[in-house]
């Protein structure tokens, strides 16, 4: 199985559906998570049959800002948990391997609001026992190194990330690819890289899918790159 994620920061235009479009053709991905979409929902609806997918879960834009949607297909039998502005979490029960859990999660953008986030990360983690893996643009780095250029981070707000990882007993499954995932696309000595956007499993999904790997692909037409997560049972 795949699932996608990538915090598109608008999909108005054609030419980020083609984007989702290349690489839904190219992934083959069951599960495709959009962070702040921007998008009505008659836009989004008509991108879901274009691109192939028979459910989908909408949190709506407010005031042209934000917007999560959850696309999946036939192959998933999916049930919904919970959602908000900030997470759209849901079951899943696997053919072969039993019920599973999956978050998508958006830290929120704003720094003096991000406790919230953190607060709402290990209340979904009180919420559930089963095998657990959480994707999305979380905001945040766990570590000085997936930082690269622009001031230096405030290592409280690093901390208080790390200390809610720890407390919801996640952990970074990796990546392949590029480490830093959001770039400001500027020049010389304005140019910023971080590391945001990631994924989190507890030691249950692990277990349950002992193969899987995380890979960072491009840009594309977005500051975030997009993120693949591919797991199985025997991944080749």
């Amino acid at each position: 199985m795949k699932i996608f994620g990538w915090n598109a920061r608008g999909l108005g235009s054609p030419r980020a559906f083609n984007t989702l479009l290349t690489h839904k053709q190219e992934t083959n991905v069951e599960i495709m998570f959009l962070m702040e979409t921007r998008c009505d929902q008659n836009k989004m609806e008509l991108w879901r049959v274009k691109l192939g997918y028979t459910g989908k879960i909408v949190v709506s834009t407010v005031r042209k800002s934000g917007g999560l949607y959850l696309f999946w297909d036939k192959r998933v039998d999916l049930f919904l948990l919970s959602f908000s502005m900030g997470h759209i979490d849901v079951r899943i029960q696997g053919a072969n391997n039993g019920k599973w859990r999956f978050t998508g999660f958006y830290g929120n953008p704003d720094k003096a609001q991000r406790a919230n986030s953190w607060s709402l990360l290990r209340r979904l983690a009180g919420l559930s026992r089963l095998p657990w893996v959480c994707l999305g643009d979380f905001n945040e780095i766990l570590s000085d190194d997936e930082k690269r250029g622009g001031r230096q981070k405030n290592w409280r707000d690093i901390l208080a990330f790390r200390e809610a990882i720890f407390y919801c007993n996640l952990e970074d499954l990796g990546f392949v690819g590029d480490k830093y995932t959001w770039c400001n696309k500027r020049n010389g000595d304005e140019l910023m890289m971080e590391r945001l956007d990631r994924s989190f499993g507890n030691k249950e999904w692990e277990h349950l899918f002992p193969s899987y790997n995380v890979r960072h692909l491009d840009y594309w037409n977005s500051y975030h790159r997009l993120v693949v997560l591919n797991f199985s049972k025997n991944l080749s």
